[in-house]
């Protein structure tokens, strides 16, 4: 059994086909087809290619959905970055502003005398603070009088300072029998409502806040004694007195 070349008169070399072609072996007059050296058929290269674009795809998809995650775990941590930023210097204003409240006291004249306090309890200094009253008595006499320009005038508070100002004055109760107000009453009203404005940091807005004052609830409040009157000689029951009444006035001035 041999091999028979190439019948159209080539030289076997010329007759040797292509790495991609399929090799015919010749026995006894049959043609069989032996093998394929290298390649695939286009059903198969079609195949294959659909699936290499089915899987691109895949994986574009998975790379847009994984960005897509990375960019709403960094939008929430830029966001939550932020919201403690605006936090902090929320907090930092609100520790450093000025705090004014205004309060009524005892006076430190003596009995049957309120003043009015307004007091800086914050860190800085309380600019342009200015103040009304929603109700004011009268006749208007001196003391109201007082009190208005002292309200109406533009003042600046540094932090820890107060001052004081007489609200009202009356004499001892159950001097009228008939229960109306007690005609020696002098300056404002027993009930009253004060709003301070005031600014600090240019870079805020101004304050306001309202207090409220109501000498019917204020209960059984101490008030400051009155000192010995004397004539002639003091004795020492008389200089004891007045030291005691001395120490209570000076422990008025803190209050």
């Amino acid at each position: 059994m041999g091999v028979r070349g190439p019948s159209d008169g080539s030289t076997p070399s010329e007759g040797l086909l292509a790495p991609s072609a399929s090799t015919v072996a010749h026995t006894g007059g049959m043609s069989v087809v032996v093998a394929t050296v290298t390649g695939m058929t286009t059903e198969t290269a079609a195949t294959v290619a659909a699936w290499a674009g089915v899987v691109t795809a895949l994986a574009t998809i998975g790379l847009v959905i994984a960005g897509w995650y990375a960019y709403k775990a960094a939008n929430k941590s830029w966001k939550a970055s932020t919201e403690a930023n605006d936090q902090a210097k929320h907090d930092s204003i609100e520790q450093t502003r000025p705090y004014v409240y205004v309060e009524w006291l005892p006076s430190v004249a003596g009995e049957h005398t309120i003043d009015m306090r307004v007091t800086n309890s914050g860190r800085t200094s309380a600019r342009n603070l200015r103040m009304e009253c929603n109700d004011w008595p009268e006749p208007m006499d001196d003391l109201a009088d007082g009190v208005l320009r002292m309200m109406k005038t533009a003042r600046t508070l540094p932090p820890g300072c107060s001052f004081r100002n007489y609200w009202l004055i009356q004499t001892p109760q159950n001097t009228r029998m008939d229960g109306q107000e007690d005609p020696h009453h002098a300056g404002m009203g027993k009930l009253a409502t004060v709003t301070v404005r005031y600014e600090g940091d240019p870079a805020q807005p101004p304050y306001e806040d309202q207090f409220t004052f109501d000498l019917d609830g204020w209960g059984l409040v101490p008030m400051p004694t009155e000192g010995p009157v004397v004539n002639g000689t003091p004795s020492p029951k008389q200089w004891y007195r007045l030291g005691q009444t001395v120490l209570g006035k000076l422990g008025e001035l803190g209050r």
